[in-house]
């Protein structure tokens, strides 16, 4: 996880005009975990809106703005344990080879998609269902979580819809 975090730096956009990513967290100890959390990560990108609930934060920013996860890993205290990166966004999707690829929109940066499991059953392929709908159209909504496999940042895509934006 600390690799994922230090190798990353994602911009991702959510709801039109913001990058959204979500942190679990394994547990949150006390009240001033959560505080401490949510104070850390409002300082990490100016304009920055946090929520943490539970067990979980959530870092608004807005769109086209770099989301530096290795920042966000040094603001956040060293007894909490990562879970997992949640993180949904628009952007285009392309076929490389027998690959498929999601680059943010607004960035140059290029993510691998990859299935939750290497050999899925037809009904959790979420990538056999992603590429059908390539046809005549690349712009989607993807829904996943990062994943570090083999020193390569993929995102493990949940979910995903077609969408659009005006290019401005």
């Amino acid at each position: 996880m600390k690799l994922l975090l230090l190798l990353l730096a994602v911009v991702l956009v959510v709801d039109d005009e913001v990058l959204t990513i979500s942190l679990a967290f394994e547990k949150m100890h006390c009240d001033e975990c959560r505080t401490t959390v949510e104070a850390q990560l409002r300082q990490t990108h100016k304009n920055a809106k946090v929520t943490v609930e539970g067990d979980t934060a959530t870092v608004t920013i807005p769109e086209g703005t770099a989301l530096d996860l290795a920042k966000i890993h040094r603001a956040l205290p060293s007894d909490l344990k990562l879970k997992s990166i949640g993180l949904t966004g628009r952007g285009t999707v392309t076929a490389k080879g027998a690959d498929l690829r999601f680059q943010p929109r607004n960035t140059v940066s290029e993510y691998p998609l990859a299935n939750r499991e290497e050999r899925p059953k037809a009904k959790d392929d979420r990538l056999a269902e992603l590429r059908k709908e390539l046809a005549g159209k690349n712009r989607f909504e993807i829904t996943g979580e990062l994943r570090e496999k083999d020193k390569t940042i993929q995102l493990v895509v949940t979910g995903f819809k077609k969408t659009d934006w005006t290019d401005k």
